[in-house]
């Protein structure tokens, strides 16, 4: 009877040690996800100091405070990253480009309790001082592209669209992209608008040359179609939302976006 107890006991405690290490080993370390899953986030924001946006030597308020926000919400997780371009009139070269990455890692796994609620605050504090750089960094390159010189003279936001299908990667994770712009596109060209010179001047135009340009611009540039087809546009005038023919030309560009496959958003 002792000998059967003995064994009992013994076959208890190699139980109990294979739960607990079952239980450690069955849990996933936060550190090692798949960063190729859906959830990391990539924002393109696209910035409008030409002289179609009025001309100002500062970034407008509005702007600031988009951004800052912008940052807030989609930086949050690891890998989650932003690229800032200027728009001018060379923009599918990328010249005034800026990017950063969260890279902020997460608390590896702890089996004691205390040590996860540590880690966890440690890692939200680090988490808020990265999004508190980023901001601040983010707000500063803005500024300095409202007082280039090489930015002023046209606006070429066809260029934009570009940018988008070679920059953005859906199949990591949602794409977000922001025009801080009046988005009055501004190339010379007899192929191209100068909505400067001669804007649209009620809806059915600028559907009309929306259509149009749709086709133009299939031709002109290198767009990846899939690629436009899953990322989320949003457009802020701004101040400017209030100039002259703004209202034709937002009909324009929520006709071409809607032309390319892209889901568009106009405030």
């Amino acid at each position: 009877m002792p000998r059967f107890l003995s064994r009992m006991r013994t076959l208890i405690c190699l139980a109990a040690m294979l739960f607990v290490a079952g239980a450690c080993n069955g849990t996933p370390d936060p550190e090692h996800i798949d960063v190729s899953t859906p959830g990391v986030q990539q924002v393109l924001v696209f910035v409008d100091a030409s002289a179609s946006a009025g001309n100002v030597s500062t970034l407008p308020s509005v702007y600031r405070d988009s951004l800052r926000a912008v940052i807030k919400k989609r930086l949050t997780e690891p890998r989650d990253r932003i690229s800032i371009f200027p728009v001018h009139a060379k923009t599918t070269s990328k010249v005034g480009r800026w990017d950063m990455r969260n890279t902020v890692r997460r608390p590896k796994w702890s089996s004691f309790a205390q040590d996860r609620r540590s880690r966890k605050l440690m890692y939200e504090s680090k988490v808020q001082s990265f999004l508190k750089r980023a901001q601040e960094q983010a707000v500063r390159h803005a500024r300095a592209l409202y007082t280039d010189r090489n930015f002023e003279q046209w606006t070429d936001l066809w260029g934009t669209l570009q940018v988008i299908s070679e920059e953005a990667q859906p199949k990591k994770g949602p794409v977000r992209v922001y025009y801080f712009s009046d988005m009055f596109e501004s190339v010379p060209g007899a192929k191209r608008r100068n909505f400067e010179r001669v804007p649209p001047t009620n809806k059915a135009q600028a559907q009309r040359w929306a259509a149009r340009d749709a086709e133009r611009i299939k031709q002109q540039l290198s767009l990846q179609p899939s690629v436009l087809r899953n990322v989320k546009v949003r457009v802020l005038p701004g101040p400017l939302a209030a100039k002259d023919h703004a209202l034709a030309v937002k009909m324009y560009w929520m006709r071409l976006f809607e032309a390319l496959g892209m889901q568009a958003t106009y405030n």
